[in-house]
């Protein structure tokens, strides 16, 4: 009986990486969870991820930009096309005044 587990024993195969008192199956699990890179690739993931969102918000930043810029071009021309209509109301308004007051409309065209 003694020799069974002795040659039981000697059937697993060693595993030199874990040098530990663990059972084979342990010691090649321990040594399958054994990443010193696994949280160096998990930030490096996080970062780009981070990143390709950034590169979108700058894109997006840059089209409400340009967005932002044409609506004031836009505005800064109807700003000046309402000057324009300003200066005429204005050449217009004082010599109105000076002529006789509008013609009344005869009662018989208001009443049905």
């Amino acid at each position: 009986m003694s020799t069974s587990s002795a040659s039981s024993a000697s059937s697993y195969p060693s595993w030199p990486a874990s040098g530990s008192s663990l059972g084979p199956f342990r010691s090649f699990l321990s040594m399958l969870n054994w990443r010193p890179v696994a949280d160096l690739e998990r930030r490096e993931q996080i970062a780009e991820s981070r990143i390709q969102q950034l590169k979108s918000e700058q894109e997006q930043l840059k089209s409400e930009r340009m967005q932002i810029e044409s609506d004031c071009v836009r505005i800064e021309n109807e700003i000046a096309r309402l000057k324009e209509l300003n200066a005429k109301l204005a050449a217009l308004w004082p010599s109105s005044s000076t002529s006789s007051t509008p013609p009344t409309t005869p009662a018989s065209d208001c009443a049905p």
